[in-house]
């Protein structure tokens, strides 16, 4: 759904634009973002992006990255079981 980004650069390059166009193309198809769970690895738990999340009320089920740790406290919801799960679903839809 959002633009290729060049090979030189990591998955996440420039996640917080790329993240915000994505809510802006699902709001404009009027489907709501508020209360999306989203579960996703820990490249997606940096605290910029963290806070686009607690802005539009998604809940982030989102391991912390334990090498870019700064003790943030954010206030979601960790479901154990469900992240386990989540490399099932990126490999089912690679």
């Amino acid at each position: 759904m959002s633009i290729q980004v060049a090979s030189n650069h990591n998955a996440l390059f420039n996640i917080e634009q790329t993240f915000e166009e994505l809510i802006t193309m699902l709001e404009d198809a009027t489907i709501s973002v508020d209360g999306l769970f989203m579960n996703a690895d820990a490249g997606f738990g940096s605290e910029s992006i963290h806070q686009l999340y607690h802005q539009k009320q998604i809940i982030a089920n989102i391991a912390p990255n334990k090498r870019n740790s700064t003790g943030n406290n954010w206030s979601h919801i960790m479901d154990e079981e469900l992240y386990k799960e989540r490399y099932s679903f990126e490999r089912t839809n690679a």
